[in-house]
């Protein structure tokens, strides 16, 4: 058994590219399934490993978890990375598998980047595979995988999970039958855990052949179905008629690809909570306002398309100009070789151009003076009326506000530098 065993980690470990010449990182628990992949690549000839584990102190027994670990580390000769958390996590920190889960990633993220070693190898096998399925169906969630992939990244970091098709029960009958220790955590009998309820109530009852045939055909339709959006430019504003026309489970999952795309920080709980609030502000189809999504972007909507940008804070501005030319500031680019797209006069100059303010008024003869009105029925988003330009003449009079479609149509060049339109 265990020859064959260790013959189908070696296969999963060549189909994921994983080879001895190059150096891994090991997230090791020292629980049975971190310690049968440990002890798997040792007995492979993988020799560049460096298991990494971290005390959260949570635990009794959390001296005998150490042990183990360390006593398995020196019998492989293998350089053991460990890190003891400062502060155990407490119930106000939030949910501690979450918590603990996020604590984890970032500091894998960090030894990588200490040492230069961007692979980590994961030991989630096929029980937490089908469990994740179960969960994401019953939650109705929408995910870029059903159950766990074989490949995927975190940041910087590269996770690669190659015993997803091997079963727990092969796991622990292989550490049994070669007398390797390890450390049985209590918590994963606490039955109050949807995910230990379901290991000990719905797994051993289910088809496993026939669930991983399920998994495989809802992923490859997932992705026939993904295939509708990857045109999508995701750095430019979006037609309302493409995103209105996607499904609901599609519109979520453009959302969350957006929002990840756009953000510097890649945390999984404020992606989420951003696109469920970008989800809910698009439900409103009539607004042109703009949203914040979280400290970092904010969700600006156009007549006919929006965008996520990083959160511009509204300043004022307001430059002279002597002659025609073509200008450039931090605030927009424009083209004045030709004053007359502008309807402006040489007596006008020197001009200044500045943001609208509330109360401004035409000097020209029109029917309405209000500068606030012409913007609303030229369909200026609301968004983009405080930054939108007014030109004032030589004796203070606003003798110009260009026209948003000869903004947009491009027959005047006027190009704001924070926004998309």
């Amino acid at each position: 058994m265990s020859k064959l065993l260790l013959n189908r980690v070696e296969d999963n470990l060549i189909e994921l590219g994983i080879t001895k010449s190059k150096f891994y990182l090991v997230a090791f628990s020292g629980g049975p399934d971190s310690t049968f992949l440990l002890y798997a690549l040792n007995s492979l000839g993988y020799r560049n490993i460096f298991p990494i584990y971290i005390n959260y102190k949570d635990s009794p027994h959390v001296d005998q978890e150490i042990k183990i670990v360390e006593d398995l580390c020196n019998s492989l000769n293998l350089k053991l990375i460990r890190h003891d958390i400062e502060r155990p996590i407490s119930k106000s920190d939030g949910n501690f598998e979450a918590v603990a889960r996020e604590y984890r990633y970032n500091f894998f993220v960090n030894i990588a980047k200490r040492i230069k070693i961007f692979s980590l190898l994961l030991a989630h096998q096929q029980d937490d595979h089908l469990l994740t399925y179960i969960m994401q169906k019953e939650r109705h969630s929408i995910v870029s995988t059903y159950g766990l992939p074989k490949l995927t990244k975190y940041k910087e970091l590269d996770l690669y999970r190659p015993l997803l098709n091997i079963s727990k029960e092969e796991i622990i009958g292989f550490l049994k039958f070669n007398e390797i220790p390890y450390y049985d955590d209590i918590t994963n009998y606490n039955l109050e855990r949807t995910r230990n309820r379901y290991r000990e109530t719905l797994l051993p009852s289910i088809n496993r052949e026939e669930l991983e045939e399920e998994i495989r055909m809802e992923n490859e339709n997932l992705q026939k179905e993904r295939k509708i959006i990857d045109g999508f430019d995701f750095y430019s504003p979006l037609p309302n008629y493409k995103y209105y026309s996607l499904s609901e489970s599609l519109k979520l999952y453009y959302l969350y690809e957006l929002i990840k795309v756009n953000m510097v920080r890649k945390e999984e709980r404020e992606i989420i909570a951003s696109r469920n609030l970008a989800f809910e502000f698009l439900s409103k189809e009539n607004s042109t306002k703009s949203i914040e999504l979280n400290s970092e972007l904010t969700l600006y909507r156009n007549y006919d398309s929006f965008y996520v940008n990083k959160t511009m804070k509204q300043e004022d501005y307001s430059y002279t100009i002597y002659s025609s030319g073509i200008y450039e500031n931090k605030d927009f680019i424009i083209d004045l070789t030709d004053i007359k797209k502008f309807n402006l006069k040489l007596a006008d100059f020197p001009i200044t151009i500045r943001n609208f303010k509330q109360g401004d008024e035409f000097s020209t003869d029109i029917v309405s003076t209000s500068v606030n009105s012409f913007l609303k029925t030229h369909k200026v988003p609301y968004y983009l009326r405080e930054s939108y330009p007014v030109f004032v003449n030589n004796k203070n009079e606003i003798v110009c506000v260009p026209f948003f479609e000869d903004i947009i149509s491009q027959r005047i060049t006027f190009i704001f530098k924070k926004y998309k339109i």
